[in-house]
Formats: C-alpha cells, structure tokens, sequence
C-alpha cells in the first residue's frame, strides 16, 4: 500500500512518499524549523508595526519561532537578541522615509557583530535597489516574500548539516 503526502518544503508543495527516510528527514526538517529562532523588529524611531506584526504571524503559523523585539527598536537591541537567540534571520520593518537610515545602522551592526545573520527589511518605503543600496539580503515586497525567504535560509541551514 502506498501512501501519498503533501508536505511544505522551501515554499512549495511537492508530492512525496511517505517512506522511512522521507519521514525522518521531513521530521528533521520541522525540528530545525522550530529550534531555529527569526529576531523581528520595527527600526527606531517608527512606531508603526502592523507589517511586522504580519510577518510575525505568518512566520508562527508556518512554524518558526519568533523573538518579537517591538517598534522603536534600537540597532544595538536587535543585534544583542540576535547574538543570544543565535538566529540566523532578521526582520527589520520601517514604514517612515525618517527611519530607514536607522535600518542602514541596524544592518551595518549585524553584519560587525553578528555577520552569520541574514537579513530581511521591507515597509512601505523600501524597495528592493534600496534594500540593496543599504546592504539588506533580502527585500521582501510583503509578508509572504519574507516567509518564502525564512524557508530559504532553513534550507540552507539542513544543507549545511
């Protein structure tokens, strides 16, 4: 008898079947993912967390765990949870044309202190040459981009193992 799944693997469904190894490494893989923490924030100086809290929220029903740092979030804040949490990825969130400079600090301090980080910024604001220009790894147009990305870098973490 044969027993056919759906399973979510780098943002795609794909067929599989459900035999030992398949299990087990699928298995695995919803282990890294849960173990695995994503550090969140709103740069300082904006308030404005509806998108971050989106991302928040989908990031969770897909499985990751998630360390909330807030709005107004001081580079130096996102960089010590990310040093303790040891996360692979941040979510850098700015809505005002006022704080994204204070995305471009934030990013330039991950990448001195904490340069295994990836990074993900997006907001009404952004684009994806600007994101670019101050040294983001990914811009994402909205939450579900940040998802596929937070897939990604889990991807690569298992290959890395």
């Amino acid at each position: 008898m044969c027993l056919w799944v759906t399973a979510l693997s780098a943002g795609a469904f794909v067929d599989i079947f459900a035999g030992a190894a398949v299990s087990v490494s699928f298995r695995f893989y919803e282990a890294i993912v849960k173990i695995v923490d994503i550090c969140v924030a709103t740069v300082e100086g904006d308030i404005h967390d509806i998108g971050k809290n989106i991302v928040k929220l989908l990031l969770s029903n897909y499985g990751f765990n998630v360390i909330d740092l807030g709005k107004d979030v001081p580079a130096q804040a996102v960089v010590d949870a990310v040093i303790e949490h040891k996360a692979p990825l941040a979510g850098l969130s700015a809505l005002m044309t006022t704080t994204v400079p204070a995305m471009e600090k934030t990013i330039k301090l991950l990448r001195e202190k904490a340069p295994w980080c990836k990074v993900v910024v997006g907001g009404a604001v952004l684009t994806k040459e600007y994101a670019a220009t101050i040294g983001a790894d990914k811009y994402a147009k909205d939450a579900m981009a940040a998802v596929r990305y937070a897939e990604e870098v889990m991807k690569n973490l298992l290959e890395k193992q």
